[in-house]
């Protein structure tokens, strides 16, 4: 793993952890294509409607990028 995928996990799990502990329940979403958007939402979970937008919102974004045929959502 190189060093920058090492700050990019800390940095994920750390907010991750912020936002379990606020009572949270995150989303994070990285489209890797050119170019790379990164999506997130805090609160996520917390009703139906509000995934749904932020599904919502992903699908419009994937729409914009050229992606490498590869996403990854957390």
């Amino acid at each position: 793993m190189n060093f920058e995928t090492d700050i990019l996990i800390d940095t994920v799990v750390g907010e991750v952890q912020d936002a379990l502990r606020n009572g949270d329940r995150p989303a994070l979403a990285v489209l890797e294509g050119e170019p790379t958007r990164e999506l997130r939402s805090p609160f996520y979970l917390r009703d139906a409607a509000t995934a749904a937008e932020f599904e919502q919102r992903l699908a419009r974004e994937l729409e914009t990028i050229d992606v490498n045929a590869t996403w990854t959502a957390h």
